[in-house]
């Protein structure tokens, strides 16, 4: 059997996926690449050269999910091995945001190394087109409205097969036996961290809930010592969330917001989707295609904006609820499958080996 090298800089959702998809056909060698401090990251250089050294015999390709410093090492070497390497871009080493210190192309030498990585690797394979180009029109600062790599990295000329993020419809789907609350609006994130209140729309969030008080706004991933100083009665946090905690929480709300400036192809709001939770989406990447015809867009980021939509929301019937719950669902089944994406990244890195 043949082996897989793969390199990741911290475990997800979409890192386990892939993982056991690869796992199918192939052997697998797994290398976290998990930075903490300065002096972290001498000492996985180290690790990871010997990583590589240990398995290059019997390697033919090495994954690299994103493209950062753990990715350098592995396209610096393949120049000297046999093997090929695939970068699979995911959001931050696609954008720049110096305004709210996001993104991996805000200078330095991560910048170097994520362009280094792209511009030498065997293959990309972005998880959506607008990761490659995509004109940012929510988020309103002028300089920051253009995003992608090929906008970061002019001229760069490595090949890319767009394969997106695929879902199971047999693990996430809307069990009647959990009553669904017609004025729950459900949003989350998997780590809690300073910048992410503005980066995820918090704010907006929090804000939007003093107009509504007969609704409820729960925001899971924030622990009790992280919650912002000024929220109304009817925020409710929660800490992370295991799986069958969220498929309940996923049963329970009728609408989930995903209000990003910057996302890749979020995990949560496709999963929300299969258990018939209406998106609310900002007007970033991904988004919007994702949620055509089932559910709706805030194209600016603006509190008039975003009453406006969450107004049209509250106002649906409860046929046209029924509706766009169905249709979120089959959205996501008619184009976002597990079995999609297990297909095509199998014969991409069959196409390498």
């Amino acid at each position: 059997m043949k082996r897989i090298a793969y390199i990741y800089p911290i475990i997800s959702t979409f890192v386990k996926r892939d993982q056991e998809i690869i796992r199918t056909e192939y052997e697998l060698n797994a290398f976290e690449f998990y930075v903490n401090s300065k002096w972290s990251l001498f000492v996985l250089f180290l690790k990871q050269f010997f990583f590589l050294l240990r398995n290059k015999k019997h390697t033919n390709v090495v994954v690299c999910q994103f493209a950062g410093f753990h990715s350098i090492m592995p396209v610096m070497l393949s120049k000297i091995t046999r093997y090929k390497v695939l970068i699979i871009t995911g959001g931050t080493d696609c954008v720049s945001f110096p305004s709210i210190n996001y993104g991996n192309y805000r200078g330095g030498i991560l910048k170097w190394v994520t362009s280094y990585s792209l511009k030498n690797c065997t293959q990309i394979s972005s998880i959506h087109e607008a990761l490659i180009y995509v004109e940012n029109t929510f988020y309103i600062r002028k300089e920051e409205s253009i995003q992608g790599y090929k906008h970061h990295i002019p001229g760069i000329k490595t090949p890319d097969e767009v394969i997106y993020n695929g879902y199971d419809g047999e693990i996430w789907y809307r069990n009647l036996k959990i009553t669904r609350n017609e004025i729950i609006f459900l949003t989350g994130v998997g780590k809690y961290y300073e910048k992410i209140q503005f980066l995820k729309g918090f704010d907006m969030i929090i804000q939007c809930a003093t107009s509504y008080p007969q609704a409820k706004f729960v925001i899971l991933g924030v622990n009790e010592d992280e919650k912002p100083d000024i929220f109304s009665s009817n925020v409710l946090f929660y800490p992370v969330q295991d799986r069958e905690a969220l498929f309940t929480w996923y049963n329970k709300a009728t609408f989930y917001f995903q209000l990003s400036i910057s996302e890749g192809f979020p995990n949560a709001l496709s999963e929300s989707m299969l258990c018939e939770c209406i998106p609310i989406v900002s007007g970033v990447s991904s988004m919007p295609e994702i949620i055509e015809g089932c559910g709706f867009v805030v194209k600016k980021r603006s509190m008039e904006e975003l009453n406006s939509v969450v107004n049209e929301a509250l106002s649906l019937s409860k046929d046209e609820i029924q509706h766009l719950s169905n249709s979120s669902r089959m959205k996501i089944l008619s184009k976002y499958t597990l079995k999609d994406r297990k297909e095509k990244l199998l014969a991409l890195i069959k196409k390498l080996a």
